[in-house]
C-alpha cells in the first residue's frame, strides 16, 4: 500500500476549483482571514488597557451577543468598542474594512 492509497479528496472537473459545497465555506474562511489579520493591526484602546481591561477580539456586532452573554455567564465584565479610527493603523486597507463594517472591539476583566 502506497501512499497514495489514502483517502482522496474529490475535485471538480474545471481545473482544480472547489466543488460547489465547499464554496460557501471558502467565503467564510476568506472573510475570518481578513478579520484575523485586521485584528491583528487594530491597535486596542489605550484607556480600557489602562483601566484593566484586556481585549479578546474584533467581531460583527451582529455577533457579539452570544460572546457577551458567554463572557458575562463566565464571571467576566465585558465591554463592547466600536473600532475608532484612530486606533487603525494608517497603512492598513482591510482594518478601514472592517471598521466600516461596523465591527466592534469585546474586551473583558474579572468582576470584583
Amino acid at each position: 500500500m502506497s501512499a497514495d492509497d489514502g483517502p482522496r479528496e474529490k475535485r471538480s472537473s474545471a481545473g482544480g476549483e472547489a466543488p460547489e459545497t465547499a464554496r460557501p465555506l471558502a467565503s467564510i474562511v476568506r472573510g475570518e482571514a481578513i478579520r484575523a489579520d485586521a485584528e491583528e493591526r487594530i491597535k486596542p484602546d489605550p484607556a480600557r488597557v489602562a483601566a484593566g481591561w484586556d481585549r479578546r477580539f474584533v467581531i460583527e456586532r451582529a455577533r457579539v451577543a452570544d460572546f457577551v452573554a458567554l463572557y458575562e455567564e463566565s464571571g467576566f465584565e465585558v465591554a463592547v468598542d466600536p473600532v475608532a479610527p484612530e486606533l487603525l493603523e494608517d497603512e492598513c486597507a482591510d482594518c478601514a474594512l472592517v471598521a466600516r463594517l461596523d465591527y466592534v472591539q469585546v474586551y473583558v476583566r474579572k468582576r470584583d
